[in-house]
């Protein structure tokens, strides 16, 4: 964990590196994306378009991780900016 400098608030110090630890992905990569979860993704993608009510063809996915909304929605012919910082992300 880096050390919090003296200006910044503690929250932000805590907060920013769970998600840049090598470990928190290969130990929680499992359990937050098993083979349901990509199951789920595709049906979870598909809800949030229907939601939406958009008919739109570009799509940005922040956050993507290794891409569980991202590439059923790639399938399905949109054309899908994805972005995530973590260490497990999706691969075009």
């Amino acid at each position: 964990m880096r050390q919090q400098s003296p200006s910044e608030p503690i929250a932000e110090t805590i907060m920013s590196a769970w998600y840049q630890e090598e470990s928190f992905w290969r130990h929680g990569y499992p359990f937050m994306f098993s083979e349901e979860a990509f199951a789920r993704g595709a049906q979870e993608a598909e809800r949030a378009l229907a939601l939406s009510g958009v008919e739109a063809r570009l799509v940005l996915d922040l956050c993507c991780g290794p891409g569980r909304h991202t590439v059923p929605l790639a399938l399905k012919g949109k054309a899908v900016t994805s972005n995530s910082i973590a260490a497990v992300t999706a691969t075009p």
